[in-house]
């Protein structure tokens, strides 16, 4: 039987929110998006530890952001990717990014909610976790994305926030990686217990235990209630500074693209110096530097275009 391998890439918003400690004057929605958060986080970490085949990454965008803000908060922010690799920000993720922008797919200012986007596609990342629904978890853009993506020949990431990952997509997770079981002691991890090999065995013939669907995930919600969802989250302290570091962040690539990607490379050598550890960069097949070239063509036909008729 093939080895399972599933790969899940972070937002930083879900970071931040792990980091977070929950207060007595948080609304409830609040405190669901904390809790569940670094709860996610917990049980990922878990698995990488019980099972093998599965891999937690965050992208450089995402990292760099983490890594801005509160020094404290920035500190214990990193700590909780210690066992993620870092997806470095090549060439041609800059360009998918470029070309999700241009497509109209996107608002003028998600361009580095894009960037986190272009590489888990870049990457073929399986998951990209967010609370960010505006942009990246919008169910109206996903059609769009889906097309452009698929044109590109790259595989399409599922999307979703921490609520229905940990409602639907988590329990399939479990599913799939319980024939990658990590043998310790004559144990056998099972996810979310520990059961000896004989009662994982006997679950063959028991009622599966995983189920694939939950009254309150997000499928089964109505618009009005995904509304309501969508302003608890744009409402919480730690959106709004997330949102604020990556405007700044988007500000300064804009202001002076040449000056940002220089310190990019310094952080990202800093950060392999602390012990960081990136991901191997896949190799850019042929088809997909093809079109790429000829996306980059058509964009400057229609920038030449622009400046005759002035």
């Amino acid at each position: 039987m093939n080895e399972i391998n599933i790969s899940i890439a972070f937002d930083a918003n879900i970071i931040s929110h792990a980091e977070s400690t929950p207060r007595e004057s948080d609304a409830k929605d609040i405190k669901t998006m904390k809790s569940s958060s670094h709860k996610i986080l917990e049980d990922l970490q878990e698995l990488v530890k019980s099972t093998r085949g599965l891999k937690l990454v965050i992208s450089e965008t995402a990292f760099k952001e983490i890594s801005r803000g509160n020094e404290e908060k920035a500190k214990n922010r990193i700590k909780l990717t210690q066992d993620m690799e870092v997806l470095e920000d090549v060439p041609e993720i800059e360009k998918l990014a470029d070309l999700f922008m241009r497509k109209g797919v996107f608002r003028p200012k998600a361009s580095n909610d894009v960037m986190i986007l272009a590489s888990a596609v870049f990457y073929g990342i399986d998951y990209l976790i967010t609370w960010n629904m505006k942009d990246l978890a919008n169910e109206k853009n996903m059609s769009d994305l889906t097309k452009i993506i698929i044109e590109q020949g790259y595989e399409v990431p599922i999307l979703c926030t921490a609520k229905k990952f940990k409602y639907i997509y988590l329990a399939v997770i479990k599913r799939e990686l319980s024939q990658n079981q990590v043998h310790d002691t004559g144990m056998l991890y099972n996810m979310d217990t520990m059961e000896s090999t004989k009662a994982m065995k006997s679950m063959k013939n028991a009622k599966n235990k995983y189920r694939l669907f939950n009254t309150d995930s997000w499928d089964n919600m109505d618009k009005k209630e995904k509304q309501r969802w969508t302003a608890a989250i744009e409402s919480s302290e730690v959106m709004i500074e997330c949102r604020r570091i990556r405007a700044e962040m988007d500000e300064e690539r804009r202001k002076d693209p040449k000056k940002y990607w220089a310190e990019r490379e310094v952080f990202r050598k800093k950060m392999k110096a602390q012990g960081v550890k990136y991901a191997p960069i896949p190799p850019t097949p042929p088809w997909i530097k093809k079109l790429l070239e000829m996306d980059r063509e058509e964009r400057a036909a229609e920038e030449a275009a622009k400046k005759n008729k002035r």
